[in-house]
């Protein structure tokens, strides 16, 4: 070992391997920067979507309260909460006296039981009259509520033992919560088909579109400037020798969502992305070709 480590030519022999490792790497780096590796993407031009996804139960609200009109026993009590009714359906009886379905609808709320004893003006029942469009309330998120306003579409599916139905509806109307940090959303279905039972599960997505631009671009394609409201781009323009000039220009946000933004500054239709991996733009940059 001894002679080996005396020996010249193996010091000369690491020299050499040590040299081709420095000039392999430095190779692939400048070749690197020579001929940046991209990957193309349409830029779009039209409008960004918003969505956000929440999952909530139909429920039945009432709109009737039926009170007891004189003291009494209840002496017939065969229905239960929830039970859909028509109009004139006998709900309970006290004494020999009947309280009536006041229409079609729903039973929401029973509270006396056979036998039970109910005084003049004590609440019987809660009723809900039937109507073709049922109200869901969720809550969203103050940061992603804001996005949504009255009037924006609800797309989703009511799942009923184990089967889903396509529903389609539409923001009734936003408040925000007395925690001040979500919004309190009314939900809108048109229920003429009876797609909604009340019980049902509902996975809903809320949906909106924003204005329409002529320039949406990943927001992975913006740069942050030492200003709040600007950003940087880079502009690729290809060469013969498949190479490309980059430039960098500052732009404007005008609307944006989760993946893309709109920026200030007209493009062409049909432009593309390019994504690159070169050590002039940074790791995983992207920019704009020309």
């Amino acid at each position: 070992m001894t002679k080996l480590l005396n020996n010249k030519f193996f010091f000369l022999l690491v020299a050499f391997l040590l040299l081709m490792i420095v000039c392999f790497y430095a190779s692939v780096t400048i070749e690197d920067l020579r001929t940046p590796r991209v990957t193309l993407a349409t830029i779009k031009e039209g409008a960004l979507e918003y969505s956000y996804s929440v999952s909530a139960r139909a429920e039945a609200t009432p709109d009737t309260v039926i009170l007891c009109e004189s003291d009494g026993v209840v002496t017939k009590c065969d229905q239960n909460e929830m039970t859909e009714m028509k109009k004139g359906d006998v709900i309970i009886t006290i004494d020999e006296v009947d309280i009536v379905a006041p229409a079609d609808g729903y039973l929401v709320d029973l509270y006396f039981d056979l036998g039970d004893s109910v005084k003049t003006g004590e609440k019987v029942c809660t009723y809900l009259k039937a109507v073709n469009m049922v109200y869901v309330t969720v809550t969203v998120p103050k940061a992603k509520g804001e996005t949504f306003e009255v009037g924006d579409d609800v797309k989703g599916k009511a799942v009923r033992d184990g089967k889903a139905t396509s529903i389609k509806g539409t923001i009734k109307s936003k408040a925000l919560a007395a925690n001040y940090t979500d919004y309190i959303f009314t939900l809108a279905f048109d229920n003429t088909k009876g797609k909604i039972e009340f019980g049902d599960s509902l996975d809903l997505e809320l949906t909106r579109q924003g204005d329409a631009h002529d320039c949406v671009i990943p927001k992975s394609a913006l740069f942050a400037t030492d200003k709040d409201d600007l950003y940087y781009v880079y502009l690729a323009e290809a060469l013969e020798d498949g190479r490309y000039d980059i430039y960098r220009y500052e732009v404007t946000v005008i609307e944006e969502n989760d993946i893309y933004a709109a920026i200030k500054r007209n493009f062409s239709k049909d432009k593309f992305v390019v994504t690159s991996t070169t050590a002039s733009l940074g790791s995983h940059a992207e920019a704009i070709e020309e």
